[in-house]
C-alpha cells in the first residue's frame, strides 16, 4: 500500500513546527530526507514510540568520544547538545530503513536526532525515544538534491 500524504494537513503540521524545523533536511552523501516529513508521517501512522541504544548508537555514529572530540562523519556541536533541555531529549529522534546501491538488506539510519543522540551520550543516558520508518515511509520523505 503506497503512503499517502495530505499535502493540506501536512502543511498545517508544518505550522505547528518551531520555524527552524520546518524546512530542515538531513544529507546523507547523495541523498536527503525531508525531516519535517518524517515527523509527520511517523505521528500520522501512530507508529509506536519504540527506544534506541544510546551506547551502541553513539559508537556507531562516532559520538562515543569524550567532550570536544572531534567527529568527521558526522559532526555535531557539543556545546548546542549540551544545551538541549530534559524536555527536548525526551522528543523522539527518527530512525530511517534504508536500502544503498544493489544491497539486497536494509540498514537503518538515524536521520533526526544527532545532537540529541550525542547530549544523551554525554550525560549517560541509556536510551531516547524513537520513531522508525519503514523503507516506504523514508523513501516517502526523500528529497532529490
Amino acid at each position: 500500500m503506497p503512503v499517502l500524504i495530505d499535502s493540506t494537513k501536512f502543511d498545517e503540521y508544518k505550522q505547528t513546527l518551531p520555524v527552524n524545523e520546518q524546512q530542515k533536511f538531513y544529507r546523507l552523501g547523495a541523498r536527503a530526507w525531508d525531516i519535517a516529513l518524517a515527523r509527520y508521517l511517523a505521528e500520522q501512522s501512530k507508529a509506536d514510540c519504540s527506544y534506541i541504544n544510546v551506547t551502541e548508537w553513539a559508537a556507531a555514529m562516532g559520538f562515543d568520544k569524550p567532550l570536544g572530540a572531534k567527529n568527521l562523519m558526522f559532526p555535531v556541536n557539543d556545546k548546542y547538545a549540551l544545551a538541549l533541555s530534559k524536555e527536548q531529549l525526551q522528543r523522539p529522534v527518527i530512525v530511517a530503513v534504508v536500502k544503498f546501491g544493489e544491497e539486497k538488506t536494509a540498514d537503518q539510519i538515524l536521520i533526526d536526532g544527532t545532537h540529541r543522540l550525542r547530549a544523551a551520550f554525554l550525560r549517560g543516558i541509556i536510551e531516547l525515544p524513537c520513531y522508525i520508518l519503514n523503507q516506504k515511509q523514508a523513501r516517502k520523505c526523500e528529497v532529490r538534491l
